[in-house]
């Protein structure tokens, strides 16, 4: 049976959970949307935009508090 690589791969990254995995790919594509340039006023664009900062607002307003210095 195959052996999984993707869990020491993403701790090489700073990855250590779901909520900082899904953080770090909604800012990949917050990245790749940024540039858009006046496709950006579409409002499909608009909405995944906005989206996007509300996920990653989202992660870390209910993340585990009790981890916080």
């Amino acid at each position: 049976m195959a052996r999984c690589y993707s869990g020491p791969m993403l701790e090489r990254l700073g990855i250590k959970d779901r909520r900082e995995l899904v953080v770090f790919l909604s800012l990949i594509l917050l990245v790749a949307l940024t540039p858009a340039g006046k496709e950006a006023s579409h409002p499909l664009v608009l909405g995944i935009y906005r989206t996007l900062i509300i996920v990653i607002v989202g992660c870390y307003a209910w993340s585990d508090r009790s981890r916080l210095p």
